[in-house]
């Protein structure tokens, strides 16, 4: 039980430096790669929510215009 509990105590020290390098690397990804990944499928979906906005407008102008062509014929 001992040797098992040293054989643990020494993969848990081993360990603590793969740990902290998954934790410098996930607050490096966050800075660097996801905070600016965010940023842009943000300003993309503002932008298309913007165009789709608009297109429902010319349209709705279109179809008011179409009636108005219609009705005078």
């Amino acid at each position: 039980m001992e040797s098992t509990l040293q054989a643990l105590g020494g993969l848990l020290i081993k360990a603590v430096p793969t740990l902290l390098l998954v934790i410098l690397l996930h607050f490096y990804l966050k800075k660097v790669f996801f905070g600016p990944l965010v940023r842009v499928l943000e300003e993309r979906r503002q932008a298309t929510e913007g165009a789709r906005r608009q297109a429902e407008e010319l349209l709705a102008r279109a179809a008011a215009k179409a009636a108005e062509h219609e009705e005078a014929l």
